[in-house]
């Protein structure tokens, strides 16, 4: 996207104060994430806010929308934890991860087999088959 265009989305993302909802991430430690749902076709739901994705949606140009979801992530250590594998659907399909801030995380792509780790950086884009992921 245009710096300008990463930055709106950033921005809200950052500051909308009704934005972010608390979930837990596991039951065997303390970690947390907020979620923000701007799109899930199985509930046929919206945020207001999901026309901000309308830049990154035209330059992905998806065939169908299956959903999309704003991930935060806070830890209770400084040491980065990975989290179990799962896939989001049981299905092949093309998932994509997009980063809004440059930090020392990563997402980890594929199976026991064969994974890459990549880097957070913001303003980047990855697609891989979602029903492979971690």
């Amino acid at each position: 996207l245009t710096t300008e265009e990463h930055t709106r989305i950033a921005d809200i993302m950052k500051s909308a104060p009704d934005f972010w909802r608390l979930s837990k991430v596991n039951h065997y430690d303390d970690d947390v994430y907020m979620t923000h749902m701007f799109y899930e076709h199985q509930k046929m739901s919206q945020s207001n806010y999901l026309p901000e994705l309308n830049p990154l949606l035209r330059k992905i140009d998806p065939t169908i929308l299956i959903r999309a979801k704003g991930n935060i992530y806070i830890s209770s250590s400084e040491e980065n934890k990975e989290h179990e594998r799962h896939t989001d659907y049981p299905f092949s399909h093309l998932a994509a991860v997009y980063t809004i801030n440059t930090c020392n995380g990563y997402t980890l792509i594929g199976d026991e087999k064969q994974s890459q780790k990549v880097p957070s950086v913001a303003n980047r884009i990855v697609f891989f088959d979602g029903a492979v992921w971690k």
